[in-house]
C-alpha cells in the first residue's frame, strides 16, 4: 500500500542521487530530497548537528522542497488545516526559532579527490535566511544565505576532500544542516523588512511564514565547471502586417544558443605559498550545443564547439549563432514549421537543447573522438520572438512572432503552504486554458520549474513579477541587505526564466 510506495519512492530517490554523483567526474546535479527537520530550540549547534554521527532519527521526515508547516502537515500533525478555523489555531510562536533541515549523501571518493575537483551544494529557495553547515563546519552564514528567490551555491570542496581522505571505501559521506529562519515583513514599524513571499490580501498568512527550503536543493561533486540556464533566443522577420488583427507572413528567423558557464572553484587567494600550487586556476575548454529538429532530415543539429576560458569564481554566457552554425538561420518554410506559438495561435512546439563542456587538457589527452565531457545541461526550448509597443492610448501591446497577442490572463495563487504536485498543476493549467485564458500572472510567487515546463507545453504565457503592497513595494525603507537581496533575487529569477518559451 502507501508504505510500500513510499519505500519504493525513497529507493528511487537514492538511486537518482547515486547516479548523479557517479558519472565519472561529470558535473551533474544530484537532487537532495530526503531531509529531517526539527526546531532548533533545545538542539545542539550546527557544528554537532552536521556531523555524520549525529542522530536525527527522532526528527520529522521531510521531502524538500517543502516549508516547515507543509512537512508537519504531511507528518499528520495538522490533518485538517483548511477546515473551520484550524489554520488560525496553529501556534505561530512555534516557528519563531529557526528550524534545522538536515540530510546526508554519499559521494565517490575518486570524484572528490580528482585534480581540480569542486563540490557545491545549491539551495534554490531558502525562506528566508540560513546558517549552513557541512560535516561540522560552518560553510555559509545567514548574512550571505538570505533571500527567498535567490540561488545560493555554497562551496563544500574542503569538506568533501576531507571526507574522501578519511573514507575507508570508494565513497565518502557528506552531511549538510541548515538552520532556516522565517521571514518578517514589518516595513511599517522598522527598517528591517524581509523581501519574501507575501499573500497580502489574497488569503490568511501561513502561520510559519512559509519558512523552509521551499525550492530544490542540489549537490554537485566533480568538475569545477557548471553549465546552466541554457536558452535559444529567436528573432523572427515578417512582411508588413496588413492590420493589427491579421497575422503577417513570416519570412525567416535566426536562433542564438546561449548557456551560462561558471567556474565554481574559489577565487580567494591561497593562504600560503605551499597552498598556491594546489589553488584553483582558470579552466579552458570547449562548449558545444545540440538542438533537436534543426539537423539533416529533422534530426539533431550539433553546432561546432566554442573555446572559452573561465576564471575561478567567475561566470560567462557562451553563445553560438548562424555565423558559426549556419543551420541556425531559418528560411520561411523552416521558420513556419519550427516556431513555438501560444495557445490559440498555433502549436506550442518544443525541442530539446543541450550544452556540453569538454576541458582542453582532457580533449588533447584523449583525442577528439574520445574527449570526456565534464559538464552538461539540457532543457526544452521553444523558438519564438516576443516584442511589445505602446499604442496611441498609452496601453502596452504584445506580439509573438510578429503577430498581435491579445492577453487574456488571470492571477495565479499557489497553495498556501507552497505544496505542489503534478495532478494539481495540470488540473489548474488545463482549467485555465479551457476557460479561454492564454496567460497567468505571478505576483511575487515564482513557482517550480515543473509549472513553467507545463506552461511551455500548453502554450500558456507567463507574466512574472514581484508583489505589491508589501516590502517589495516599499523600497524607500530598504537598507543595504534589502538592496542586495533584491538584486540577487531579480538576477537569479531572470536567469532561471530567460529560456522559457512561455
Amino acid at each position: 500500500g502507501r508504505r510500500s510506495l513510499g519505500r519504493a519512492a525513497s529507493r528511487m530517490r537514492g538511486f537518482a542521487l547515486a547516479l548523479g554523483l557517479a558519472l565519472g567526474g561529470i558535473a551533474c546535479a544530484a537532487p537532495l530530497m530526503d531531509w529531517r527537520i526539527q526546531t532548533a530550540a533545545g538542539q545542539p549547534p550546527g557544528t554537532e548537528v552536521s556531523l555524520q554521527t549525529f542522530n536525527d532519527s527522532a526528527w520529522y521526515a521531510a521531502q524538500v522542497p517543502t516549508t516547515v508547516l507543509a512537512a508537519l502537515a504531511a507528518a499528520g500533525e495538522y490533518p485538517a488545516l483548511f477546515e473551520a478555523r484550524n489554520l488560525e489555531s496553529v501556534d505561530a510562536s512555534r516557528f519563531t526559532s529557526p528550524w534545522w533541515f538536515r540530510t546526508c549523501a554519499t559521494v565517490p571518493v575518486a570524484d572528490a579527490l580528482a585534480p581540480g575537483a569542486a563540490a557545491t551544494v545549491t539551495l534554490k529557495g531558502v525562506n528566508y535566511r540560513a546558517d549552513v553547515f557541512c560535516n561540522g563546519d560552518l560553510v555559509a552564514s545567514k548574512e550571505d544565505v538570505v533571500g527567498t528567490f535567490a540561488y545560493h551555491t555554497i562551496d563544500i570542496t574542503a569538506q568533501a576532500r576531507r571526507a574522501a581522505l578519511a573514507a575507508s571505501g570508494a565513497s565518502a559521506r557528506l552531511c549538510i544542516a541548515a538552520a532556516v529562519h522565517r521571514p518578517y515583513d514589518v516595513f511599517w514599524t522598522r527598517n528591517a523588512t524581509d523581501l519574501a513571499i507575501d499573500f497580502v490580501d489574497w488569503s490568511p498568512d501561513p502561520p510559519d511564514g512559509n519558512v523552509g527550503l521551499w525550492q530544490p536543493a542540489e549537490l554537485v561533486v566533480g568538475s569545477p565547471v557548471r553549465l546552466e540556464f541554457a536558452m535559444a533566443r529567436t528573432s523572427v522577420t515578417t512582411e508588413p502586417a496588413p492590420s493589427l488583427v491579421r497575422r503577417p507572413a513570416i519570412t525567416g528567423a535566426s536562433v542564438v544558443l546561449t548557456v551560462r558557464a561558471t567556474n565554481v572553484a574559489s577565487s580567494a587567494a591561497p593562504p600560503s605559498p605551499a597552498a598556491a600550487a594546489a589553488a584553483p586556476s582558470a579552466v579552458t575548454g570547449t562548449v558545444a550545443f545540440t538542438l533537436a529538429g534543426l539537423g539533416p532530415a529533422g534530426g539533431d543539429l550539433v553546432c561546432p564547439g566554442k573555446q572559452v576560458t573561465i576564471l575561478p569564481g567567475r561566470a560567462l554566457d557562451v553563445t553560438v549563432d548562424a555565423s558559426t552554425c549556419p543551420p541556425l538561420a531559418l528560411n520561411r518554410s523552416a521558420a513556419e514549421a519550427l516556431l513555438w506559438w501560444p495557445v490559440g495561435m498555433g502549436a506550442p512546439r518544443l525541442r530539446a537543447l543541450s550544452a556540453h563542456f569538454t576541458p582542453a587538457a582532457a580533449a588533447a589527452a584523449a583525442g577528439a573522438a574520445g574527449a570526456p565531457v565534464t559538464a552538461s545541461t539540457s532543457t526544452r526550448v521553444g523558438l519564438r520572438h516576443v516584442a511589445s509597443d505602446v499604442d496611441p492610448n498609452g496601453s502596452r501591446r504584445f506580439f509573438v512572432n510578429g503577430a498581435y497577442f491579445p492577453v487574456r490572463g488571470g492571477g495565479f495563487a499557489p497553495d498556501l503552504l507552497q505544496r505542489t504536485s503534478a495532478p494539481r498543476r495540470w488540473a489548474e493549467l488545463l482549467l485555465a486554458r479551457t476557460a479561454g485564458l492564454n496567460a497567468l500572472r505571478f505576483e511575487g510567487k515564482f513557482q517550480s520549474d515543473e509549472l513553467f515546463d507545463a506552461m511551455d507545453e500548453l502554450g500558456i504565457m507567463a507574466l512574472p513579477g514581484l508583489c505589491c503592497c508589501d516590502a517589495w513595494q516599499n523600497w524607500q525603507l530598504w537598507g543595504p541587505e534589502q538592496e542586495r537581496v533584491a538584486f540577487r533575487s531579480v538576477r537569479d529569477q531572470l536567469l532561471r526564466l530567460r529560456g522559457r518559451a512561455s
